[in-house]
């Protein structure tokens, strides 16, 4: 009897432990996680937010603020959201010198569609593009027709970039998980961190931005603070 008595509780001393183990395995994933987050958020931000106002080699100036807080229509209450504005990193040069204001060629290994919007720079004059037509060409070319004709006759040295708006904003998944989207300029929208319940916009000028989040888990609640000084804005 005494040992069955000794050897329950060598049972019970082990499920014990057991159970702290798992729970203490549950608590360190848990902090894995949110460290994660919170490199993720200060990463992509950070990189997206010093690429606004992005116009390659020229200048432009643009006829709508490159940062914008607009709501977007699935953001939370009481949690702000950020658009940001700029080119592509990626770019290619036109294929042919243009001959004429509506017309203009691309290399095909640079996908287009119509209803794209493009930035064309020669460094000297930007103009933002709506892409009405693409067409195969001769010579592994595309064959873009703009919506409206564009200003300048640019040469081959003239870069195209792919205009992009990337929208961030505290909404819900499926699963009811508070979580920071973006959403690009088609209207697709992508989760970047989960467990993000509230983004703050505290300062914005010209040349700084400053972005509170507030990150929400089972067993943790961290306030993150993202300033960053604005290159291109």
């Amino acid at each position: 009897m005494v040992s069955l008595l000794i050897a329950l509780s060598v049972v019970v001393v082990v499920f014990q432990m057991y159970l702290a183990s798992q729970k203490n395995l549950a608590y360190i994933t848990e902090l894995s996680a949110l460290q994660n987050r919170t490199r993720l958020l200060y990463d992509l931000l950070r990189n997206s937010i010093q690429q606004a106002g992005y116009t390659g080699c020229g200048q432009y100036y643009w006829p709508f603020p490159v940062i914008d807080t607009h709501p977007d229509p699935e953001s939370k209450i009481h949690s702000d959201t950020l658009t940001l504005w700029h080119a592509s990193v990626e770019s290619v040069l036109l294929a042919r010198r243009m001959r004429g204001h509506g017309v203009f060629y691309l290399p095909n290994t640079f996908l287009v569609f119509p209803q794209d919007q493009l930035l064309i720079t020669n460094c000297s004059h930007t103009e933002i593009i709506t892409v009405k037509s693409v067409s195969q060409a001769l010579h592994q070319q595309f064959k873009i027709i703009p919506m409206r004709a564009l200003t300048y006759l640019y040469d081959v040295n003239a870069e195209i970039h792919i205009l992009e708006r990337d929208t961030y904003f505290v909404g819900e998944t499926e699963r009811g998980v508070d979580t920071l989207f973006v959403r690009s300029l088609n209207g697709d929208k992508d989760e970047v961190a989960e467990y993000v319940n509230q983004m703050q916009i505290m300062h914005k000028d010209h040349d700084r931005l400053s972005v509170k989040f507030n990150l929400a888990t089972h067993s943790f609640y961290k306030i993150i603070f993202l300033d960053v000084e604005l290159k291109n804005a």
